[in-house]
């Protein structure tokens, strides 16, 4: 599979535990579900949310280096 893809689907994979947690919060918070299994559903979703934005970085790391982790080259005045 190649990057572009494993971007696609990982991108995919990221909105849809990112939706997750913002769906179970809301729950918990306006105390439509009171379970724990809610807030198992919860924290579920943010491991793979940390997971996918890990992935995200590793994919993409050669364009973070080249954005933020360059050298400064010093004024030539």
């Amino acid at each position: 599979m190649s990057k572009q893809n494993t971007l696609k689907y990982l991108n995919c994979l990221m909105g849809i535990a990112f939706l997750g947690i913002i769906v179970s919060l809301f729950l918990l918070k306006t105390g439509i579900v009171t379970s724990d299994a809610i807030v198992e559903v919860h924290e579920i979703f943010g491991g793979l949310l940390i997971l996918g934005i890990i992935g995200h970085l590793i994919l993409n790391w050669k364009w973070v280096k080249q954005t933020y982790l360059r050298r400064k080259k010093p004024n030539q005045n």
